[in-house]
C-alpha cells in the first residue's frame, strides 16, 4: 500500500502534467525546464525521508517520473526511462535522494 503523503504528490504531479501537454506548441528544452521546475520538486518532496520506503513506493515514484515525462514531450511509450533522464540531465529519483541525504549528512 502506498503512504497517503506519496499519493498526495504522485496526485499533484499527474495533475500538473495534464497542465503541460503544450508539447507541440513549446520546444523541448523548454518543456524540461518546466518539468524540472513544476513537476520534479513533488517528486522529491522530503526526499530523504523516503530513503526507507518500500520497493513498491519506489516504483511508483519512477514509474510516474517516466510516464508524466514521456506525456509531456509527447514521446512514445517505447522511450526508455534512462533516454528520459538523458533529456533532462538528471538521475533516478532514487539516486537523487540518496545523493540529498548525503549531502544534508555532511553538514
Amino acid at each position: 500500500m502506498i503512504r497517503p503523503y506519496i499519493k498526495e504528490q504522485l496526485r499533484k504531479v499527474i495533475s500538473k502534467a495534464a497542465a503541460l501537454r503544450i508539447h507541440r506548441f513549446i520546444p523541448q528544452h523548454v518543456i524540461v525546464r518546466l518539468y524540472k521546475a513544476y513537476l520534479l520538486p513533488h517528486l522529491e518532496y522530503c526526499s530523504p525521508l523516503f530513503i526507507g520506503i518500500g520497493q513498491m513506493e519506489k516504483n511508483k515514484l519512477e514509474d510516474t517520473n517516466c510516464y508524466v515525462f514521456k506525456t509531456i514531450l509527447g514521446l512514445p511509450k517505447t522511450t526508455s526511462y534512462e533516454e528520459l533522464l538523458k533529456t533532462a540531465k538528471i538521475e533516478t529519483l532514487t539516486q537523487q535522494r540518496i545523493n540529498q541525504s548525503n549531502r544534508i549528512a555532511s553538514t
